[in-house]
Order: structure tokens, then sequence, then C-alpha cells
């Protein structure tokens, strides 16, 4: 399973169906996910940005 931070608390969580929005009666299949511990709506990572990262992983800064 995937992780997240998140940005406002610092929580490091797995991503699990618990875990995504259920708030929007619009949109139930929606990309946010919320945090476990304070609630806050993040949009998740797309499939393809996700690969990307795996595959050039983390350039060192210059």
């Amino acid at each position: 399973m995937d992780r997240m931070t998140c940005p406002l608390c610092g929580l490091n969580f797995e991503v699990t169906a618990n875990t995504k929005c259920s708030g929007c009666v619009l949109n139930k299949n929606c990309e946010r996910i919320c945090c476990p511990r304070c609630g806050y709506e993040m949009v998740a990572e797309s499939s393809l940005v996700s690969f990307a990262k795996r595959l050039f992983g983390k350039r060192p800064a210059e």
C-alpha cells in the first residue's frame, strides 16, 4: 500500500479505503485523501506521478 504524509500535522499514514474522502455526495470516487489524525483533505498522487518518482528517484540538490 501507498503511504502519505499529511502536510498539516506531519502524520505518516497508510492510504486505505478508510482514508478516502467520504464527505462529498456529488463525487464519491474523487482522489482526495483525509488525514486520520487531523482530517485535512489532500489530493492523492496519480499513479503516473508516483511511477515517475520511483523511476527517477530524488535528485541531489545542487
